[in-house]
């Protein structure tokens, strides 16, 4: 096995992190590329910080992970959680299990340096066989893997929105009162976000994200639910690089009909989804009141000239069958799998079930 280098990749490794992510796309029935342009670091800064490991053999490329440190719920609490993301090993590179063993050794090192151990998780697309036997099988010298629950990913039409007079904008007067319904609800799960009035008090450019892109529903002066309508397209992109047959030949005919069911189409290959998720959503509202209120942010969506909204929910909240139901929603499962580090110890957590924030993974 020939020696690779591994360091904390820097804005100089801008053009091999593309390069990277271009080249080791995410399999399933459409191979999609989740890809970070124009600049690879500009979305570490969406919430909390990220540090990105990135190996080298020589002047090749052989892989990259990242570790992206978020305020999050677990058991309940408030605490730092390190979210292990974008793992990417080039095809050459792929079956050497010493590269993920050393590359794992450097993350630890290198992303937790002098830093109190977070609680570590990642998710594993469920459709993605390979990497989910070999990370779950207890290997020798590999970080463990500990299944906790799905999250259930739903995109769906904006078409499905319906203008509607339940909600407002957020004001900075809100934020205080946002923050302690936000956190209610998202303690019941594991990995929620855990958000801040500095945080909100200080988003800008850097997030993409404004007071004003949250939206509120109150009955009787009570806040009864927050959802914000968050676009990433200008620093992350979901691309479509290609289909698996016979969907490459069928895709217009799909096309047709997804026009006529209100679905999402297919974008043709090699072109960004017209996305924007559906962050932070929380509701106490009863089940069809909540629906009532998502085709009205969806309204918002379509207004805004985007085609999708993207929302995760966790398998075991009783709100995403209705969703995924009522708009006719495309899935992509992920399990969400607590990560323990080799010499680190074994983090203690609850049955709650994890519903990590979608537009943050």
């Amino acid at each position: 096995m020939p020696d690779v280098d591994y360091r904390v990749a820097t804005t100089t490794d801008e053009t091999i992190l593309g390069e990277i992510l271009r080249d080791a796309p995410m399999a399933g029935w459409v191979r999609l590329l989740l890809l970070r342009e124009p600049s690879y670091f500009a979305a570490d800064a969406l919430l909390g910080d990220a540090v990105t490991v990135v190996a080298q053999h020589g002047d090749e490329p052989v892989g990259l992970c990242r570790l992206q440190r978020l305020p999050a719920w677990v058991n309940g609490r408030p605490m730092r959680t390190g979210y292990l993301a974008g793992l990417r090993v080039l095809p050459a590179f792929r079956h050497r299990l010493s590269v993920l063993r050393k590359g794992f050794a450097a993350l630890r090192t290198l992303g937790l340096e002098g830093d109190i151990r977070p609680v570590c998780f990642t998710s594993i697309a469920d459709d993605n066989t390979a990497a989910k036997r070999l990370l779950e099988a207890g290997l020798p010298k590999m970080p463990v893997y500990r299944p906790l629950g799905h999250l259930h990913t739903l995109a769906f039409s904006s078409r499905h929105g319906r203008r509607g007079s339940t909600l407002r904008q957020a004001t900075i007067a809100d934020i205080p009162a946002l923050v302690a319904f936000h956190s209610r609800h998202a303690a019941q799960w594991q990995f929620s976000p855990c958000l801040s009035e500095d945080w909100l008090l200080n988003m800008g450019h850097a997030q993409a994200l404004a007071i004003e892109d949250f939206w509120l529903c109150e009955e009787q002066g009570q806040l009864r639910a927050c959802v914000a309508v968050w676009d990433q397209r200008h620093v992350k992109q979901t691309v479509a690089q290609s289909y698996r047959a016979p969907l490459d030949l069928l895709r217009s005919v799909y096309n047709g009909y997804a026009f006529l069911t209100r679905r999402i189409g297919l974008p043709a290959p090699g072109q960004a989804l017209n996305q924007a998720y559906l962050a932070f959503f929380a509701s106490s509202l009863p089940s069809e009141a909540s629906l009532a209120l998502l085709r009205e942010v969806l309204w918002q969506v379509r207004e805004r000239g985007i085609a999708v909204a993207v929302l995760g929910l966790a398998a075991a909240n009783p709100l995403r069958e209705i969703l995924q139901r009522a708009f006719s929603a495309t899935v992509y499962q992920t399990s969400i799998d607590s990560v323990c580090f080799v010499g680190d110890p074994p983090a203690d957590i609850d049955d709650r079930p994890p519903q990590p924030e979608a537009a943050l993974l």
